[in-house]
């Protein structure tokens, strides 16, 4: 016999395959409809075992439909008593218009009426008319000029198992899915990941591809009921093994994980993973894209995903940091990985640095689509960059023992072609990019970053996700105090007798500036029984080193409260309450000119400009350092010491010494072993009020 088997766009060449690989014979193909020669066990298998299928169909007839005489005399042609039991229930299923039919409701009137009409003449009563649950459902094709008549044996869409409950906005269908996957080279992987995994549609058929369970397992309803050919001890026969296999589900060896941000999504998924008899060996958490990272026991496997669309424009405008965030991934602790993604710009991919090996179209719903095959090319150019890490490493070994700090810079920019900066956090690592010169392209800078941070992760012994990418660029005002995330990623280092917070993912800088190590261990070593006041404050390190020191008193003034709530971490680290330790919240120029207190200890090191929205005023330090520096200096105690600090590269110091005033630059010594590469680090003077 022969059966029409339908498809989603462009998934022909896969139900083909399918098909075939069931024992059926391909006699036609046209696009999302092939047509097969079987026999019946032939057609039960593709109804139970195909993954692609959308229906499959047994012909009843076509004919002429241009007219509504034309499409009565074709309806009439078909023997609809012979299809509908006494009491079945009945739909119709209708699909296109023409000129006279504009709408598919009005066809499956007609259609319908067709039907009863044939009815009538052989003396059966009106059908039940049952749209959700019909016992009978009729597929009926219009292009505008002839229609075609099948009865559908699959009762309705293949794409619905009958797993699925939950779902979120616009899901993937399950039929896509089994050809994305198959397109894709699954199951030949041997774990996968879906980064953006919805309602974890992907992954469960990819669980169920992996451990042979035929889709059609799990569905309840089928069109064979009262259908003329129908054998039920056949069907039963060719049923019971999968209805087995179902029920004897073992977990195959490979991982399979589903990640999303949403988590009303990941709960969908593993709801949908549980009606699947799957829960307890998928994976499904919530987690950002710039969080991916393989599967604990795994190297290589299968990335594939549906990533967001951006339909709405201020969606649209996230998505080129959103695919570089995966891109940074997949180069990084997922490199070597297979990658496929579905998307309808394939401009998109190229924020990933990934080069594109392949492409497929596919239609998901009404949108066109492509199934972009990315690849990471080795990276064998961060070789070099390795090599000189290594030779870092050894030139600081013995410095590290006598600092004792595990917070320090390890490479700045020391290769032209890897223009980053490398510090070491304990078990981690921030890198630093500065912008590449306008003559590298975008893709080739793109690659060389993913190969130096493979190289870096190398060279130091960690893990890629340990290891944290930010990209600096020129900032103005406001924005370089902007947070970058909300990770939270924090741990605490140490330098010297103190514990120091750094947070490595939410802000451009970490919370402590490793070039001013000396600075802050000059006042540690001169803070005993001393008052030290700490202008421009950040989060307080200097602060801690001091009381650490033996300070009578501190005062921290800034004007951010995160910095000082910051600070007030710091200090509790260490084991100091706010008794003798005050912080205020305060512009620092406008508060020194109404302050009336003096300190023996003073520490200056104010941003290099500044305009901040909290004031009306802005600081630029070229311009405003002398007054700043009187200032301070009006607040500091005879026999005093004024501790100034400047980041500005190309800075003057224009504030000469004068009647009890001396001034000592104390640059040089101020810049550690770590940053002997970049001696314009910073600037530092002493200047001491003798009298």
């Amino acid at each position: 016999m022969r059966i029409t088997v339908l498809c989603p766009p462009h998934c022909g060449p896969w139900l083909e395959k399918e098909l075939q690989a069931l024992g059926l014979e391909i006699v036609e193909r046209g696009g999302r409809r092939l047509v097969a020669e079987t026999d019946l066990g032939g057609v039960y298998r593709a109804c139970l075992y195909s993954r692609v299928a959308a229906r499959v169909l047994d012909p009843l007839g076509e004919g002429p439909a241009h007219t509504d005489e034309a499409l009565t005399k074709t309806l009439a042609g078909v023997d609809w008593a012979s299809q509908i039991p006494e009491d079945a229930s009945i739909a119709i299923d209708f699909h296109g218009t023409g000129s006279w039919i504009r709408h598919s409701r009005f066809g499956r009137q007609r259609v319908k009426d067709g039907i009863v009409d044939s009815l009538a003449a052989n003396g059966r009563a009106h059908p039940e008319l049952d749209p959700e649950a019909p016992d009978v459902l009729f597929h009926v094709h219009f292009d505008g000029e002839r229609i075609s008549l099948a009865r559908d044996l699959g009762g309705g869409p293949l794409h619905r198992r009958g797993y699925r409950g939950r779902q979120m906005t616009a899901p993937i269908k399950e039929n896509l899915a089994a050809a994305l996957l198959m397109a894709a080279g699954w199951p030949e992987q041997d774990h996968l990941v879906d980064p953006f995994c919805g309602s974890g549609t992907l992954v469960i058929e990819a669980a169920l591809m992996k451990a042979g369970i035929a889709p059609g397992a799990y569905r309840k309803r089928w069109g064979f009921h009262g259908w003329p050919k129908h054998d039920i001890e056949l069907w039963r026969s060719i049923r019971q093994p999968a209805r087995k296999a179902l029920s004897e589900l073992e977990p195959p060896e490979a991982r399979l994980v589903g990640y999303d941000r949403d988590a009303n999504a990941v709960d969908s998924a593993r709801r949908n993973a549980q009606s699947a008899g799957l829960d307890g060996w998928l994976i499904f958490a919530q987690r950002e894209a710039g969080e991916l990272r393989p599967p604990p026991g795994t190297e290589r496997g299968l990335v594939i995903s549906n990533p967001p669309y951006g339909e709405r424009m201020e969606e649209r405008e996230s998505l080129p940091a959103l695919f570089s965030e995966l891109g940074e991934r997949l180069r990084g602790p997922m490199h070597g990985w297979a990658v496929s993604l579905l998307t309808p710009d394939i401009g998109f991919c190229r924020h990933t640095g990934l080069d594109r090996r392949k492409e497929q179209r596919f239609r998901n719903g009404t949108i066109d689509c492509r199934l972009v095959s990315l690849w990471a090319p080795p990276p064998r150019e961060g070789r070099d960059l390795e090599n000189r890490l290594e030779k870092n490493l050894k030139h600081l070994k013995r410095w590290l023992k006598r600092a004792e700090t595990d917070a320090y810079r390890v490479y700045d920019a020391d290769i032209p072609e890897f223009a980053l900066a490398v510090d070491r956090y304990g078990d981690h690592a921030v890198v630093q990019e500065y912008a590449p010169p306008k003559e590298i392209s975008v893709a080739k800078a793109e690659r060389r970053l993913a190969a130096g941070l493979a190289a870096i992760a190398r060279a130091l012994g960690l893990p890629g996700e340990n290891v944290h990418l930010k990209t600096r660029r020129p900032q103005k005002g406001s924005q370089q105090y902007g947070r970058l995330g909300d990770r939270g990623l924090t741990l605490a280092v140490h330098e010297g007798p103190a514990r120091l917070e750094v947070n490595l993912t939410d802000y451009l800088d970490t919370g402590l500036f490793l070039d001013h190590r000396p600075v802050r261990q000059w006042v540690r070593e001169r803070a005993a029984g001393k008052d030290m006041l700490n202008l421009f404050a950040y989060t307080g390190t200097a602060t801690v080193q001091a009381a650490l020191g033996g300070a009578k008193s501190t005062t921290s003034v800034d004007l951010s409260r995160t910095y000082l709530d910051w600070a007030r971490r710091n200090l509790h680290l260490n084991g100091f309450d706010q008794g003798d330790h005050r912080l205020i919240k305060a512009d620092c120029v406008q508060w020194l000119a109404t302050e009336r207190a003096q300190w023996d200890l003073i520490l200056l090191d104010p941003p290099t400009f500044s305009n901040s929205s909290n004031t009306d005023t802005t600081l630029d330090i070229q311009r405003d350092h002398q007054q700043l520096i009187q200032l301070s200096l009006d607040r500091l105690r005879p026999g005093g010491l004024l501790i100034f600090s400047c980041n500005l590269r190309n800075f003057k110091m224009a504030f000469e010494a004068g009647e009890g005033i001396s001034i000592k630059d104390m640059s040089g010594p101020s810049i550690p072993e770590d940053f002997r590469r970049n001696q314009r680090i910073h600037q530092c003077w002493f200047i001491e009020k003798t009298a």
